[in-house]
């Protein structure tokens, strides 16, 4: 061993920890009025700085009834794109991987691209590069006219590298909306190159359509005479291959909180303007809908109200960022779904079982304080429903399921997405197998379980009733990612 090398390698790692130690990190934060988020955090004097999609949010330490130490991926990164830095091939790869599943995307890219360009003969970065490549070839925009007149009136079209959405919402949440989705079809190639299949860009750019409420989708479906999708908020429509969705801020409960949060500003607001005019030795009757009013001064009436802005701000964050978890749930979903179409992943519809093309789409779906949470994040909300499976699903009965029905069952796709995350979790070299089975040309029709168990037997060399208690048992000791309050709602 070099032992001067080893020296040398962890006063680097010092140093590197030394200049992250200060940097926002990822905590599990509990509130005293209730709700529950992880979000990178700073420090500062007494408060705590919540970074949010959203912007800042300042609070002090006392609204908190516990902080508990999160995960900080974005952390951890630049310690470990530090070191990658310093090292070969293999390690830059390991590195850039590990920055794609947990959901540093744009990170895991620049590492790819700079590392294949360092070292041009590297064979597994090469085949990295050219996916890259393929996707740096923007594809033709498809003639919208006949899907826009079918729609309702004012929808626009927001346009991506690789994505056209169109909408009816602000240019600046439709751009953020392009930016999540460009990421999931960046995170669905390089995943797959991952796996070993080299998958050939769109020729078309993709298009999604958001509606601005639920009464549009479900219009919209009924016309299409898919009223079986009706209890869904997203669906996949593989004639057009369109994805359509409906945006879940215009629900009748989130529509009636957010003009309550907004009632709510304007009465504080109206309030701080009495303080401003009170003069420093008088006093006053404060009080807001549901609170007693008592006497104050000037002080502790600005005290009283910096503390009803806190409460607002902390209701307004948890609605948008349940808001977030749903929508954007639904957009990564859907999208794989459109991706496994287009890239012919499955070479035809019907090649994969459904418990196959939902558990895939299921695995993108995780969001973790309103950003997308990467492959290594078990969503919470379906591993909760996993839990209440009973009895726990076969293995062989899993396996043979070609229909989840339409609209959703929720043991159906909580069982369909526990599989196929453990056996890309932890029999990757199976479900490598498993997908090349049901991919081979000399494949007519879709197999029988029979089929896939002898590709997962053959892959793990082990007998069925041993892996399913080994699929179990990986799951009962997953802990779930999804710090948000709200399990009502499903994202497909």
């Amino acid at each position: 061993m070099n032992l001067k090398r080893l020296g040398s390698g962890v006063r680097l790692l010092t140093a590197i920890l030394a200049l992250v130690s200060g940097s926002a990190r990822a905590e599990i934060l509990h509130f005293r009025e209730g709700g529950k988020v992880t979000l990178p955090i700073a420090r500062d004097g007494e408060h705590v700085v919540l970074d949010t999609p959203m912007g800042r949010l300042r609070f002090p330490e006392s609204d908190f009834a516990r902080i508990e130490p999160g995960e900080s991926y974005a952390e951890d990164w630049k310690v470990r794109r530090a070191l990658a830095s310093t090292q070969g091939p293999g390690q830059r790869l390991a590195a850039a991987l590990w920055a794609l599943s947990h959901g540093l995307v744009a990170d895991a890219e620049t590492l790819i691209r700079e590392s294949s360009s360092a070292f041009l003969d590297h064979a597994e970065l090469n085949r990295f590069r050219r996916c890259l490549e393929r996707l740096d070839r923007e594809p033709s925009e498809p003639d919208l006219k006949p899907l826009l007149a079918a729609l309702p009136a004012g929808m626009k079209v927001t346009a991506g590298p690789h994505v056209l959405l169109v909408h009816r919402d602000t240019e600046a949440a439709a751009e953020e909306r392009m930016g999540f989705l460009e990421t999931i079809l960046k995170a669905y190639y390089l995943d797959f190159t991952a796996l070993g299949f080299d998958l050939p860009a769109p020729s078309r750019k993709l298009v999604s359509v958001v509606f601005s409420n639920e009464a549009e989708y479900l219009a919209h479906l009924r016309r299409e005479g898919a009223s079986g999708f009706l209890n869904t908020r997203g669906y996949y429509h593989p004639t057009s291959t369109v994805v359509f969705a409906y945006d879940c801020r215009g629900d009748d409960l989130r529509v009636r909180s957010a003009s309550a949060i907004a009632d709510r500003r304007e009465e504080i607001r109206r309030l701080s303007d009495r303080v401003a005019k009170l003069a420093p030795t008088a006093r006053m009757k404060l009080g807001m809908a549901g609170q007693p009013a008592r006497p104050m001064g000037r002080k502790d009436a600005e005290t009283f109200i910096a503390g009803l802005r806190r409460q607002v701000d902390r209701q307004e964050m948890l609605l948008e960022l349940t808001r977030r978890e749903i929508d954007l749930g639904v957009a990564a979903h859907e999208t794989i779904h459109q991706l496994v179409a287009i890239t012919r992943l499955a070479p035809t519809n019907d090649r994969f079982p459904n418990w196959l093309h939902e558990g895939l789409a299921m695995q993108y779906e995780s969001i973790r304080g309103g950003r997308w949470a990467g492959l290594s994040h078990p969503s919470g909300l379906r591993l909760g429903e996993f839990r209440k499976v009973s009895p726990p699903p076969r293995l062989e009965k899993a396996l043979a399921t070609t229909s989840l029905g339409q609209g959703y069952n929720r043991d159906g796709y909580a069982t369909a997405w526990s599989l196929v995350y453990y056996l890309r979790q932890e029999r990757t070299p199976a479900f490598v197998a498993i997908l090349d089975t049901l991919r081979a040309p000399s494949l007519e029709a879709e197999p029988g379980a029979s089929l896939l168990i002898d590709a997962l037997k053959s892959a793990t060399h082990t007998e069925l009733a041993d892996e399913e208690a080994r699929w179990h048992q990986a799951l009962r000791s997953l802990h779930a990612s999804r710090p948000e309050p709200n399990n009502a709602d499903h994202p497909d």
